[in-house]
């Protein structure tokens, strides 16, 4: 899988090259040699226009009828910017300039693959941190351009003529690329979390430092097998609990998948429309409907459910399944089989058996076990609008995974300034070379501490004989 989180397809958008999230070069399409699945499902999409239609249109900007309104969002920045190093200011400069680009897209599918997009692109960089590996790569500014497995995000994303490049270049260059797909994907998070609730600010450190180079970092994404892949790069690499991977890999709840970039083409959950909110309902899928394999035993083995859904199937992949089912060793198997006949008549299990279920004894079963706790939050069916149990994982995996190795990250300030102006400096302490006494003599310092100690009286002429220099008492004594 190359995307972001190891089963995490935070796919892109209808369009355009989602790959399945977790789903590295080997996941298992590319720009070219396209095996179309051949079901039901995928003779109904038309994959020629849709390729000709919409990719070209997300991907050729001067085509676009919104370029010039992305532009022009891009210019009123440049004009209106005033600090130029990363502040709390800055953090929500960039989160409204990502909502006025996402505006300019007018349907839910390329919408979606403009967001699913950006925070692909940010897990894709942190997707390939290894602790013990030769280089620790991780969240720095670098993936692989030229690998399979980030198809899409240089054509559509991160290119030349990207909105999102092109926002960056000449804007935003004076902060790292790290710091700054990090800060886009969490704007996308927010503002498509419900009420906008999920806001990761607060968490967000800054002071990522860009790589130039990250050959290989693209073998190490995960791919859309099996769940070895989620304990190999979630749990063992990145550090994350089963709680907080199976969190992440809920961001398969926005954007989508597309048969010209992973081979596997629709979106996680039941419409388009709702392929644009981040929310929990990617785990109420899982539990809802009957999941039947598709393309069994073919490289672009998946799931499915239902009946076709014009270009937009419903879809889970291996790494989605295993989360909740025993898919290791029969996956021919129906994930529902109490979902009632359907109005024609037709079993939605295709006459298939139960798939199983973990033992509570296999470490696995915490995956299956925060899945309902995502689904249910605590209700007693799964329809239900609580999405603080997902969210508060999904937040503490996120700040987990774009921090990983790094140790001197810094909280946002709220101006450039790197400190407070710096304190006068202290008065040098010096006695006075002579004053009157209360009785109107000319003294000297000396005669202060001659045979009974007068300081008691006169510091405030003799600071440095009497030992008082810096403190605030001198100027209340007796003259």
């Amino acid at each position: 899988m190359n995307y972001y989180f190891s089963a995490l397809q935070l796919v892109f958008a209808a369009s355009v090259s989602y790959y399945p999230i977790g789903c590295n070069g080997a996941c298992p399409f590319g720009l070219t040699g396209i095996m179309i699945p051949q079901d039901d499902i995928h003779e109904l999409i038309d994959f020629e226009n849709k390729k000709s239609g919409l990719l070209r249109r997300l991907t050729a900007h001067s085509e676009s009828p919104a370029t010039d309104k992305r532009m022009e969002i891009i210019e009123n920045r440049k004009r209106t910017l005033q600090e130029q190093c990363l502040t709390s200011g800055v953090y929500d400069a960039i989160d409204a300039d990502i909502e006025s680009l996402a505006a300019t897209f007018t349907t839910d599918a390329s919408r979606a693959h403009f967001l699913g997009g950006i925070v692909r692109l940010a897990a894709h960089d942190f997707l390939d941190y290894d602790p013990v590996g030769t280089f620790n790569m991780g969240p720095d500014g670098c993936i692989d351009m030229e690998h399979s497995a980030n198809s899409g995000l240089t054509s559509d994303i991160w290119c030349s003529t990207c909105d999102l490049t092109m926002l960056y270049e000449q804007n935003y260059s004076f902060i790292s690329k790290a710091d700054f797909w990090i800060i886009a994907a969490n704007s996308v998070i927010r503002q498509t979390s419900i009420n906008n609730s999920l806001n990761l600010k607060e968490g967000f450190m800054w002071g990522r430092i860009d790589s130039d180079s990250c050959v290989d970092s693209a073998a190490r994404l995960p791919e859309a097998s099996d769940c070895g892949q989620v304990e190999e790069v979630f749990l063992s690499r990145l550090g994350l609990t089963w709680t907080e991977a199976v969190a992440l890999i809920g961001a398969h709840t926005l954007g989508r998948g597309d048969i010209g970039f992973s081979g596997h083409h629709g979106i996680w959950v039941d419409t388009d429309a709702e392929s644009v909110v981040f929310d929990k309902r990617y785990f109420e899928e899982l539990i809802r409907r009957a999941w039947i394999p598709r393309n069994d035993g073919s490289v672009n083995q998946d799931w499915t459910w239902g009946p076709p859904n014009g270009n937009s199937p419903r879809f889970m992949l291996n790494t989605d399944m295993c989360l909740l089912f025993d898919i290791g060793l029969n996956s021919n198997c129906c994930s529902n089989t109490e979902v009632p006949v359907l109005p024609d008549g037709r079993d939605p299990c295709r006459n298939l058996d139960q798939c199983d279920s973990y033992d509570v004894s296999d470490p696995r079963s915490d995956a299956a076990s925060a899945v309902e706790s995502f689904a249910f939050a605590g209700g007693r069916t799964i329809n239900n609008d609580n999405n603080e149990p997902f969210y508060d994982a999904f937040a503490v995996a996120w700040g987990k995974a774009t921090t990983n190795g790094w140790v001197d990250l810094q909280s946002l300030p709220q101006s450039c300034s790197t400190s407070d102006p710096p304190d006068d400096p202290p008065e040098e302490c010096v006695d006075d070379s002579s004053f009157a006494d209360s009785r109107g003599i000319v003294r000297n310092c000396s005669w202060v501490v001659q045979r009974r100690n007068k300081c008691d009286r006169y510091a405030q002429f003799c600071p440095k004989t009497c030992g008082v220099c810096g403190t605030t008492s001198m100027g209340n004594l007796f003259v």
